[in-house]
């Protein structure tokens, strides 16, 4: 994120002025073909004093790296690339045409008339969490679901969560939580549409009724409510938190995923600590709230989970840990699982997704949640969860997609749909294999 947007972005959302504009960004694809393209562009990335806001990081030859640039820095930027001979195309010649036409789309929507469970376009925060409590209190018999708090959020915002699952005692559970990352509307999208399948399928669908009556499913939607208002109501493209800790250029917010207790603040990379940049890893671990919310309810159930999947977009990847190129102590069984979802994925409306350890397929991480609730007790990067089976799913689009954080809302549907898929697969595989102790 360009540092004078953030502090532009600060400014407007005190005086509830006006949406930062992203007229005349324009957003760029590169296609290398060599290891120097993308050394380079790897190297513009690093530079965050440029203010590049890359959507597919340099990863490796024959992987598209998109990103989108400032009107200020465009030229600059495309010298440099041709004094590389770098070529590159435009996929989007203004950015605030795609944020204006989602915006518009929006602006009509009747919320009292849109049904969640339509699924037909995006909500906001407190929708949602009114729709969790209506399914709680009337659409979900037999005392299946009940809702849980999960705590404050820097703003005041209270973040709840769903718990699905016929009562019984010592039942394992599975975990599933969206929207860390506030612009990844898509997440908590599907977030709803696992609810709607899990809540409402029961009576009508026998493997629903098995998976519900043997495990208990605790659902969060949004894991980060503040930056997630913020994008409808500031600044659509907003990734991070909206704590605010005087920092000294105006800067706020923190990259939630690289906020958790596995190997935060290390020299492994995948991290900043540039209070103004987009993967600030915050002042201390676990200093956001809604993170260290997350670790006080989850910490005292760990022994109950058996997998979790915490969602983002884009790319269309199945990953697992860890974010460093260590390699994990059960690599075969968390590649057979992830074999199995992605097989599961593409049976439903053949779109391919990838799985393999996310430091491999994309880039080095530190302090994400994933990780975190992957590591075992005591374990040297940090003190995480142990859950032997832990996903991040990077929804659609692909990584050629132009429309990355804006996907239209006529795919929200077939992605609930793959995705559902994916999760039943997943705990089908597991079974097969064994649950862990």
């Amino acid at each position: 994120m360009d540092g004078l947007l953030v502090i532009l972005s600060l400014f407007l959302a005190v005086t509830g002025a006006t949406r930062v504009s992203y007229e005349g960004y324009r957003v760029l694809e590169v296609f290398p073909t060599e290891d120097a393209t993308v050394h380079f562009l790897h190297d513009l990335y690093e530079e965050e004093y440029l203010n590049i806001d890359f959507w597919s990081e340099p990863r490796g030859v024959f992987s598209p790296i998109i990103f989108h640039v400032n009107p200020i820095r465009y030229d600059w930027v495309t010298a440099q690339l041709d004094a590389e001979g770098i070529k590159y195309t435009i996929i989007v010649e203004n950015l605030q045409s795609m944020i204006d036409a989602e915006t518009e789309r929006l602006s009509s929507r009747d919320p009292t008339t849109q049904a969640i469970e339509d699924f037909a376009d995006y909500h906001r925060f407190d929708e949602m969490m009114s729709w969790i409590t209506n399914i709680t209190t009337s659409r979900c018999g037999g005392n299946r679901c009940s809702l849980f708090n999960v705590g404050t959020s820097f703003e005041g915002r209270s973040i709840r969560g769903i718990k699905i699952g016929t009562p019984g005692t010592d039942k394992r559970a599975v975990w599933v939580d969206c929207g860390i990352h506030a612009r990844e509307w898509i997440a908590p999208a599907t977030c709803t549409y696992f609810i709607w399948r899990l809540s409402q399928d029961y009576d009508s669908d026998a493997e629903t009724r098995r998976l519900v009556d043997t495990y208990d499913w605790y659902i969060q939607p949004v894991v980060n409510p503040d930056g997630y208002e913020y994008t409808w109501d500031v600044d659509r493209l907003w990734r991070k938190t909206r704590s605010n800790y005087n920092d000294i250029l105006g800067c706020i917010g923190t990259d939630g995923n690289r906020n958790y207790d596995s190997f935060w603040g290390s020299d492994l990379g995948g991290a900043s600590n540039d209070p103004c940049s987009n993967t600030y890893h915050g002042p201390s671990v676990f200093s956001e709230p809604e993170c260290a919310a997350q670790r006080d309810f989850m910490t005292p159930l760990r022994d109950s989970f058996i997998a979790l999947w915490t969602m983002h977009s884009r790319g269309q990847w199945m990953l697992h840990p860890w974010g460093n190129y260590d390699i994990p102590e059960n690599e075969a069984e968390l590649d057979q699982v992830g074999q199995a979802i992605v097989d599961a994925i593409f049976e439903v409306h053949g779109v391919t997704y990838i799985h393999g350890q996310s430091a491999v397929l994309l880039y080095p991480t530190q302090g994400s949640s994933n990780d975190w609730a992957y590591a075992p007790r005591g374990h040297e990067g940090g003190d995480g969860l142990g859950i032997e089976y832990a996903y991040t799913p990077e929804l659609r689009p692909d990584p050629n997609g132009e429309d990355a954080w804006l996907l239209p809302p006529e795919q929200i549907r077939p992605v609930g749909e793959e995705c559902w898929a994916g999760l039943k697969a997943m705990v089908r595989e597991i079974e097969s294999i064994g649950l862990p102790p």
